[in-house]
């Protein structure tokens, strides 16, 4: 961290009042030798508002990670020169930089009197510089020229050196432009100067010369903002990797506070920057200030009062709210918490050195910065409150510092003891071993921050719903690990997995993670407790090629199917090539008129060596190895092509194709359907993209953006799988879906079970009330026909109408007709 700066303001304001007293009395001296008389009033009015803007928003460019002004007050003083007379130039200078000092910015008030004696001083050298070596001012002297060129280099010579004396008066120290900095502040004045002198000259030449600069100089702006934008994104990089090295150096925690607010006004260039920390309550907060000047203070006296920014976070903060800051033009203000525990807020103000806003992005750099600090300041505490380094040392080693959960180290160690444990014994032991499906693609896309606030939150709900002889670990970035006497572990799984899907709200949006489930269970599935995580693991392997969230249960079978699975993914890339996956086609039926509308294109593949493929085993294995899109993409064009020609042949029959999440995250997905439909001459209105409930839930403000892409195209939508995922009704309201497809698992119990009449009379109700159409999935006997069909719901698929078929067969319906009976005789 850089070293903090003492204040000694005393002797600054003796230099300021110097400089003030210098520059009154060369302005003095220097307007009784030039004259007095207003010859060019209007020139000089504008003059005073161009130094007025120049001084106001200055253009910075990026040089060894500072921030160097073009001046645009030499290129104004430069064309002064030769508009008006030196007395009227140099009034001008001094009334538009007072103007800015003392009336439009808003700063302390030894920078007034700083800046009051620096630009009476610059304006003076200036004009008296220029006024003692031009002779005239003949544009096309070479005399003039070098008076240009001195003079104005002359300007940002003392410039450079009244910052430096300030600078050591006020700190004692050599601080402020260092040579590099300076040097490029001189051949930016230079270059300023002599551009507006050669255009001058081009001007007494030709008045239409100067348009040939308009190019290469627009051409130098263009260059110039995307080496800014790169410079400043390289060096929030970089501080980021700074702060964290230092803080994983563990110095003592006062100084990591006063390093953090120095570098979170560095990295976002602010004026100003404070942290206030809230201490246990035995101790006194501690506020700590760096002021516009740079100059640190430091304070923790009893009663002070928070500014109205840390007043407005400690007042709407909540447990969960994680580091949700708020940011504005001026100010940038967030939390310093964990998922349940308030340490402090941290707030950057001020205009900043190139006078842009605060945005979005410097929320998140500063958000990233209150995380780290957060996690470094919960491990101090919880260091303080362990009685010796040892212990402190003993709990790191065998805890997760971010969840606060046992890792694998100390799981593994307290699971070995349960083999002798009298009541594991008796009653059995089974060993969980649970993983956040996408959880990498999470971290990638919306960065670590909303990563770990998942982990935490993930955290917090698995302890929340094991019993409190468990054990519980992370044991590695997103895999979670519990061990529990007796019990029923396929309930205990079905309690995590529900525990971790309802929707986690990071950054203003709500996620639903789907998980991976494996168990194995002592005596009854292995002999040994050391065997119990390998075999949970091998179950996990197999539930995590799942197409959703699934649970899986160890048995000597399963090598067996992970060494099939292995084969399908290296058979299935060939088989999408070579188009060996085909489809089924399984009519959709209206209850009431029992007509066939529309059919669902489900994929189908058999193997020479495999035999037949399951559409969950390729379709898991896809999604696993990145196959996904193509084998979408495969579907796709065929359904299309295969209702393309049924339309052709007169008939009103629509597809319908299912989508994963892997293709909701598709870039291009609306692009390449609409492509398709182009290609083979479909109406849109005759394709329905069916989407899971959970994969809408996995991501549903993108979710809801494609979706809405996808109806403007024409398309319709059905949320499949309705009922089973946690998706809210207030969310529901707002996509723009056509159908809701009603679960297998609630229509095969229709007749025994009150719960699921009642489920599917909600959803139908649901459904009318935003006027969408309800498809029952899953109908195997006529009973159920009826009863759904009494019940409200339009349409229903299932075995009791007919088994997926062939085109073919759907070709033949169309001679034969639509409808129930001749589906019904068709399959016998």
């Amino acid at each position: 961290m850089p070293a903090t700066a003492v204040a000694r303001p005393e002797r600054a304001w003796i230099l300021s009042w110097t400089m003030v007293a210098v520059g009154l009395i060369g302005t003095a001296l220097s307007v009784t030798l030039w004259g007095v008389r207003p010859t060019h009033l209007v020139a000089t009015l504008g003059l005073v508002v161009a130094f007025t803007l120049a001084d106001r928003f200055p253009v910075y460019y990026e040089f060894r990670e500072s921030s160097v002004a073009l001046s645009l007050t030499d290129a104004i003083t430069t064309a002064g020169y030769f508009i008006v007379s030196p007395t009227e130039l140099l009034v001008s200078r001094v009334l538009g930089g007072l103007l800015v000092s003392h009336v439009l910015d808003r700063t302390g008030p030894l920078k007034r009197v700083f800046n009051t004696g620096l630009v009476l001083l610059e304006a003076l050298v200036s004009v008296g510089v220029f006024v003692a070596i031009s002779a005239g001012g003949d544009l096309q002297a070479p005399l003039t020229w070098l008076a240009v060129v001195t003079a104005v280099s002359t300007s940002t010579a003392v410039d450079v050196v009244t910052l430096r004396l300030v600078m050591w008066f006020a700190t004692g120290q050599r601080a402020g432009i260092d040579r590099w900095t300076a040097l490029m502040m001189l051949l930016s004045s230079t270059l300023a100067g002599s551009t507006v002198l050669a255009s001058l000259i081009m001007v007494d030449t030709s008045p239409a010369a100067p348009l040939l600069l308009l190019g290469p100089t627009l051409v130098l702006f263009l260059g110039h903002r995307a080496h800014v934008r790169t410079v400043q994104e390289n060096r929030r990089i970089h501080s980021m990797y700074a702060l964290a090295s230092s803080l994983s150096r563990a110095p003592e925690l006062d100084q990591v506070l006063v390093g953090v607010v120095t570098e979170a006004r560095q990295t976002l260039r602010s004026a100003e920057a404070e942290l206030l920390v809230l201490r246990p309550s035995d101790e006194p907060d501690l506020w700590i200030h760096i002021d516009r000047d740079g100059l640190l203070d430091t304070t923790t006296e009893d009663g002070w009062t928070a500014p109205p920014s840390h007043l407005r976070l400690l007042r709407s903060w909540n447990p969960g709210d994680g580091a949700n800051g708020h940011v504005t033009s001026e100010e940038v203000a967030v939390p310093i918490a964990s998922a349940s525990e308030l340490y402090g807020v941290l707030v950057v103000r001020g205009f900043r050195a190139d006078r842009s806003a605060f945005d979005s992005d410097d929320l998140t750099v500063l958000s990233g910065v209150a995380s780290q600090l957060a996690a470094h300041v919960s491990t101090s505490r919880l260091r303080n409150k362990l009685q010796t380094a040892e212990d402190a040392q003993r709990y790191l080693a065998s805890h997760d510092v971010l969840t606060g959960l046992a890792n694998r180290r100390r799981f593994e160690a307290s699971l070995a003891q349960l083999e002798t444990d009298p009541r594991a014994v008796a009653e059995g032991l089974s060993l969980l071993v649970m993983d956040l499906k996408r959880f990498r693609q999470l971290n990638d896309t919306l960065g670590p921050t909303a990563g770990d606030r998942v982990l935490v939150e993930v955290a917090d709900r698995l302890r929340d719903s094991v019993s409190a002889n468990a054990l519980l670990a992370r044991i590695s970035s997103d895999e979670f690990v519990v061990a529990e006497i007796g019990g029923e572990p396929m309930q205990l799984a079905a309690r995590l997995q529900d525990a971790v899907a309802r929707p986690i709200s990071v950054h203003g949006r709500e996620l639903a993670m789907e998980t991976a489930v494996g168990v194995a269970c002592w005596p009854a599935d292995v002999d040994r407790v050391p065997h119990l995580v390998r075999s949970a693991d091998l179950a996990l392997s197999v539930a995590r090629a799942r197409a959703s969230s699934a649970v899986e249960r160890y048995t000597g079978e399963l090598q067996t199917t992970l060494t099939r699975r292995a084969m399908i993914g290296d058979l299935l890339p060939e088989a999408i090539r070579a188009g060996l996956i085909h489809l089924h086609y399984q009519p959709v039926v209206n209850l009431h008129t029992e007509q066939i509308t529309m059919v669902e294109a489900l994929a189908r593949w058999t193997d020479p060596e495999l035999g037949p493929v399951r559409p969950d085993e390729f379709v898991a294995v896809a999604e696993a190895n990145g196959l996904i899109g193509d084998l979408t993409d495969l579907v796709l064009e065929t359904a299309v092509a295969q209702a393309a020609r049924w339309a052709r042949a007169g008939s009103l029959l629509g597809v319908a194709v299912n989508i994963s999440v892997h293709d909701l995250e598709r870039e291009g997905l609306v692009g390449t359907i609409r492509e398709v439909l182009v290609r083979h001459g479909l109406q849109a209105d005759r394709l329905v993209l069916e989407i899971t409930e959970t994969a809408v839930m996995s991501d549903p403000a993108r979710s809801h953006d494609v979706m809405v892409a996808l109806r403007r195209l024409g398309v319709g939508l059905a949320i499949d799988d309705f009922g089973t995922g946690h998706s809210s009704l207030s969310y529901f309201r707002d996509l723009p879906a056509t159908k809701l497809k009603v679960d297998r698992s609630f229509v095969h119990t229709l007749l025994d079970g009150e719960d699921d009449r009642r489920i599917v009379r909600a959803i139908v109700d649901l459904a009318r009330g935003k006027d969408l159409v309800v498809v029952a999935e899953g109908i195997e006997d006529r009973e159920t026909f009826d009863l759904l069909r009494e019940m409200g719901v339009q349409y229903g698929q299932g075995f009791f109408m007919a088994r997926p078929m062939p085109a073919a067969d759907v070709d033949v319906l169309l001679t034969t007709g639509m409808h129930l009976p001749a589906l019904r005789g068709l399959q016998g």
